[in-house]
């Protein structure tokens, strides 16, 4: 990761070779992803639909872990995620 980046857009749609990762290779690779970023950078990847996982397992253990990252198959949308500024609300809904 190029030091000081707030912002890292990662294209895995060319790589090949292996077989979609299982649910504990999904969970340690977002762990050492989450590690290396120490909540520093938002992380949007792109990647091939046959690889991503239907149920967004890998993105539950990002947000659970406080990592900022999301999972895409097109580049607008990575890229429109990666630039929407923080909302001024993020806790849960107030209760009237």
């Amino acid at each position: 990761m190029e030091q000081g980046a707030r912002k890292v857009l990662l294209d895995v749609r060319e790589m090949t070779g292996f077989a979609s990762p299982g649910l504990a290779q999904r969970a340690e690779m977002v762990r050492r992803w989450a590690d290396t970023v120490h909540g520093r950078a938002k992380v949007a990847m792109i990647s091939r639909r046959e690889i991503n996982d239907p149920e967004r397992f890998d993105i539950v253990v990002a947000r659970r872990l406080g990592f900022d990252a999301d999972l895409f198959e097109s580049e607008v949308a990575a890229l429109e995620w990666l630039h929407q500024q923080p909302a001024l609300w993020t806790g849960p809904p107030p209760e009237f």
